[in-house]
């Protein structure tokens, strides 16, 4: 079970992972937002994971 959960959690960080890397490679005003929103929702997960490890 414990696989199954971390390889979904992996299927929503991945596009998250490469909009973020896309975003630093474009610069438009564009990707000053999907950097943001990019290291936010990142920063969000692994400390969501870091605590169920817990």
């Amino acid at each position: 079970m414990k696989m199954i959960k971390i390889s979904k959690s992996y299927f929503l960080i991945m596009p998250v992972i490469a909009l973020f890397f896309y975003s630093c490679c474009t610069n438009n005003i564009y990707s000053q937002y999907f950097r943001a929103l990019g290291g936010a929702i990142i920063g969000l997960l692994i400390s969501f994971i870091l605590i169920k490890k817990k």
